[in-house]
């Protein structure tokens, strides 16, 4: 009875969710509000991840050449003095929560190669050229995009490098490039979110059913010991997820992000390497050179290769495609190990030991159940396809399916928090 309740339940989520999460973006005032609604579904579905203060401080360089950008210090950098307005190329950097370069250049000449494709787009109302090109590292083909845009004279040209694997770092960037378009033509419009609500009504209509959501979760990674040779039997690997949603009924069921609740084990090697937790990214660098360079280096060795790699996307995006086929080899596998999920209802931040998540050490409830305000809740249902595995990854076979999932707060008792109705 209550699978089927879940499965009517689930099915109004997907019909509400598009709404629910145009008044979280209008809510929250999130600039990638646009991004979410524009870019490809593999894109949106990370989205609703990002920490909300990267997102609140913003620079703006004004060129005399007549673009504009606005930027986040917190999460991308440059070498460059941007006091100077007559800069002819910037390079930005990502430096946290992913890991992406854009180049903004004018008139640059033209390059030595040839793109692999060559289109008009419509970006930002816009006209825009965008051209694909493809470099190649450790034997591996990665692509990037440029975007070419007339402004007076000159040519606003826009180029963008992050690993294809990676949607965080894909919407960072693609974020970007969107505030470039739009503060330096003016377009104040959030394109693709239509309601009937004004700005006001929908922040009063939203804010009191919102609640804040934290994920922790172990994975394992376990090595084929017959096809490997410098990592270890096995690693537990340590993370959380965070996201909002909203209670929908008075028994306290909950409606999310399928992305929010559920970390797929595959995933755990991309978090492996971005955030370089214990040995298993540097082992499997090393076993990467063995395996498909047939060299062996050194942990320091590795570790080199990894830092550098931060500066690099393209050759990034390489490293994490042969990850992948170890796994697709079966040398390497990934099973699922425990998971909490905690519902904040307040504004006080939930505590937790990243040192000992880290470490490979899943908090206990209590720990975490330091104020009223923070629940214990459970994974009632969720529709949301795994993009991690190596089929999706490697062989573009990706699987279909919608981003939402459905959470009930434990405890039994009607929750008297306000409750934001589906239909």
């Amino acid at each position: 009875m209550e699978q089927q309740n879940v499965s009517s339940k689930i099915l109004l989520v997907k019909k509400a969710i598009l709404g629910l999460f145009t008044l979280t973006i209008m809510f929250l005032g999130l600039a990638t509000g646009s991004a979410l609604l524009q870019q490809d579904q593999d894109i949106r579905n990370k989205a609703a991840e990002l920490p909300t203060d990267t997102l609140e401080k913003t620079k703006t360089y004004t060129s005399q050449y007549g673009y504009k950008i606005n930027f986040n210090p917190n999460l991308w950098t440059t070498s460059q003095d941007l006091s100077q307005g007559n800069l002819q190329e910037i390079t930005f950097s990502l430096q946290k929560e992913g890991i992406a370069q854009v180049k903004i250049q004018i008139s640059p000449p033209p390059k030595a190669q040839l793109p692999t494709r060559s289109e008009r787009v419509i970006r930002k109302g816009k006209d825009l050229n965008k051209l694909t090109y493809e470099e190649s590292s450790l034997g591996q083909t990665s692509i990037y995009y440029q975007y070419e845009i007339e402004i007076g004279v000159n040519t606003l040209v826009i180029e963008a490098k992050y690993p294809q694997i990676d949607s965080t770092s894909a919407v960072l960037t693609e974020e970007l490039i969107d505030s470039i378009l739009a503060v330096t033509f003016d377009d104040n419009q959030v394109k693709g979110i239509t309601s009937s609500l004004s700005e006001s009504q929908a922040i009063e209509l939203a804010k009191p059913s919102i609640v804040n959501i934290t994920h922790l979760y172990c994975n394992t990674v376990t090595a084929n010991k017959d096809k490997t040779v410098f990592l270890k039997q096995e690693y537990v690997i340590c993370n959380n997820a965070k996201g909002t949603g909203f209670i929908i009924n008075k028994e306290g069921y909950i409606a999310t992000n399928g992305h929010v609740v559920q970390v797929f084990p595959e995933e755990t090697l991309t978090k492996a390497f971005f955030e370089n937790q214990g040995t298993l990214a540097t082992d499997i660098v090393r076993e990467i050179f063995l395996n498909f360079e047939n060299r062996r280096i050194s942990s320091s060795d590795a570790e080199i290769i990894l830092a550098n790699s931060r500066n690099n996307p393209l050759f990034f995006n390489s490293l994490l495609s042969y990850a992948y086929n170890l796994l697709d080899q079966k040398a390497i596998s990934t099973n699922r190990k425990d998971s909490i999920y905690f519902i904040n209802t307040g504004t006080e931040p939930i505590d937790i030991d990243f040192e000992k998540l880290q470490k490979g050490k899943l908090p206990t409830q209590n720990t975490l159940l330091t104020s009223q305000s923070v629940k214990v809740a459970r994974l009632v249902g969720y529709d949301y396809p795994n993009r991690y595995t190596p089929n999706a990854i490697l062989h573009n076979k990706l699987p279909l399916g919608s981003d939402v999932a459905i959470l009930k707060l434990e405890g039994g008792e009607k929750t008297s928090l306000p409750i934001l109705k589906l239909g």
